[in-house]
């Protein structure tokens, strides 16, 4: 029989890569938290209440799940989850291409872990803002059925936080970072300058401006997930609020964090922990009229030449980021034409 050579092909780069490491559509970097299979659904005690949290598999601890909850809202970033240590570039690299995926699959894990203790703790609707850079970092599709994800081009909804009002059992937040300053924190950035009614300085966060703008609507926030420095500054903002460090900064660029299945039981536990004592977390005050401005990296520069003053928190926040570089709440014409994602969202700078 004639025996024929195959001819050897020419391969690129690109092919060796995917030929070692897949084209990342199917790729699961970690597997989901389960907390059937951690054993936490298993005689885990809440001591004020006295009862034993139930087995059910779906929704483990639903018998002594909390009647009276029933929608959570879910803040999200990534700049504070487990294993992001620095921001991705703007190369349409198969290189950047998988860490990109990489990065929002870890933080799809643990925005999933905390779905799953509201879920426990018997919310039936959570709602994930997608907060983060586009607004389209999440990969919804892998996210518990619970959720609702709100996303689409940042800065252009109807305001930073769509569909938080009074109807809102409770709030957490997920991956969020220190504010701008803050020294060997990870991808620092965001700074509220606030100056009370008394004459007081508040230097504020993100997530803090996100507890103060939760309390305008009655509603506490119980869980927050990020590295140490967060932790700490919400522990002040808002004592009582449980914290989910998962991990270390070191530098602005280095960290050194707990295994992804590690972060997703911790942010799992104490979320569940906060739902089950939303009661008890104070709501965080401001007396009134307000000054307010905003830093982005450095601290010593804001962003308004002058600072804007009134009476709501809610108002004067929105303002302040439509006049540097949003358009919440404005009706804008459709540019789709010019604007397409991720080309646009990505576009290296000039």
């Amino acid at each position: 029989m004639k025996r024929f050579r195959k001819r050897s092909p020419v391969i690129g780069v690109d092919a060796i890569f995917i030929a070692i490491f897949g084209n990342g559509s199917q790729w699961k970097f970690t597997k989901d938290f389960d907390p059937v299979a951690s054993g936490l659904h298993r005689g885990r005690k809440n001591l004020k209440r006295g009862v034993v949290l139930g087995q059910d598999r779906d929704h483990p601890m639903s018998a002594s799940a909390d009647s009276a909850l029933k929608t959570v809202y879910l803040q999200t970033d990534i700049e504070g989850v487990a294993g992001f240590t620095h921001y991705y570039s703007t190369s349409s690299s198969l290189w950047n291409f998988h860490h990109v995926q990489r990065m929002e699959r870890l933080l799809t894990g643990e925005i999933n872990a905390a779905a799953k203790a509201c879920k426990a703790a018997g919310a039936t609707t959570v709602l994930v803002n997608d907060s983060h850079g586009p607004g389209y970092s999440i990969h919804f599709e892998d996210l518990d059925p619970v959720c609702r994800i709100i996303h689409g081009r940042g800065g252009y909804g109807p305001s930073w936080l769509p569909l938080l009002d009074e109807t809102v059992d409770a709030a957490i937040a997920i991956g969020m970072h220190a504010r701008a300053g803050v020294a060997d924190a990870v991808c620092n950035h965001s700074l509220w300058h606030v100056t009370d009614g008394n004459g007081r300085k508040h230097e504020w966060s993100e997530v803090s401006m996100f507890a103060h703008l939760c309390a305008r609507h009655g509603v506490p926030l119980v869980a927050i997930s990020g590295d140490q420095w967060i932790c700490s500054e919400i522990g002040e903002i808002v004592p009582g609020c449980r914290t989910a460090e998962v991990k270390q900064s070191l530098s602005l660029q280095n960290a050194c964090a707990l295994h992804p299945l590690k972060a997703q039981e911790l942010i799992y536990e104490r979320v569940l922990d906060g739902l089950l004592h939303r009661s008890e977390i104070p709501l965080p005050t401001l007396v009134t009229p307000i000054r307010l401005n905003v830093s982005d990296r450095d601290p010593s520069k804001k962003a308004l030449p002058e600072d804007l003053e009134g009476d709501c928190l809610w108002s004067l926040m929105h303002e302040a980021c439509n006049r540097n570089y949003a358009h919440y709440g404005e009706p804008v014409a459709i540019d789709d034409r010019s604007w397409r994602y991720p080309d646009s969202v990505f576009t290296p700078p000039r």
